[in-house]
């Protein structure tokens, strides 16, 4: 969690504090840590609680690898627009509030996307799911869907995000969500995990579920 302590998080009561990972996010950090040891992309499901900090935790991984490294691509697709600007602030946050001397210039930084200043141009962009279409035009190196069972067309807009993500080890792909009943595209892909992970236990090539 070390990369994470310049990181500002806001608590219920609005104070700012740095992000301390608790057992919950380690158990995502250590999910990563797990595949990235193995060579493997970073393919996770989360069948999540509520404030436990997944978002949170997510956000700050994805951030701090486009933080740190020049060219990477980082897109969050949340269920709705008001969750689609909660998750960008928690990036903002990050950003804003990074110490003195590690700051980098970007060219904009507007209410959906940051735009870091070349050389590094690095790139963390946010839009609500429900486009069919979502994604296809980019390369992501890292992406986040939000809330997939309560995606409207969970399963045409992940097939065209996912395609914008290549199969490289240095690629990660997080689908987290609450609980929608029984059925879906989440529903499908968390089955199948489990599934294998039952009958390989060792195997962490594909999506580990959570």
């Amino acid at each position: 969690p070390q990369p994470f302590a310049d990181y500002a998080i806001q608590t219920k009561d609005k104070r700012l504090i740095r992000l301390n990972p608790n057992r919950q996010q380690l158990g995502v950090l250590t999910a990563v840590a797990t595949q990235q040891q193995a060579g493997v992309p970073v393919r996770i499901l989360i069948l999540k609680g509520r404030q436990f900090g997944m978002s949170t935790i997510v956000e700050a991984i994805m951030f701090n690898e486009v933080e740190r490294n020049p060219y990477g691509q980082a897109f969050v697709c949340a269920h709705d627009d008001d969750s689609s600007e909660n998750i960008f602030r928690m990036a903002k946050r990050y950003l804003e509030n990074l110490p003195e001397g590690r700051q980098k210039p970007t060219d904009y930084s507007s209410k959906r996307e940051i735009v870091w200043s070349s050389p590094h141009s690095s790139q963390f962009r946010v839009q609500t799911a429900g486009n069919v279409r979502l994604g296809r035009s980019m390369t992501i190196q890292y992406l986040h869907g939000s809330e997939v069972a309560h995606w409207n067309n969970a399963k045409l807009s992940l097939a065209a995000v996912l395609q914008a993500v290549p199969d490289d080890p240095d690629t990660m792909i997080f689908l987290e969500t609450t609980a929608n009943g029984v059925g879906g595209e989440f529903y499908d892909r968390w089955r199948v995990a489990v599934r294998r992970l039952k009958e390989r236990p060792d195997d962490v090539s594909s999506y580990l579920p959570l």
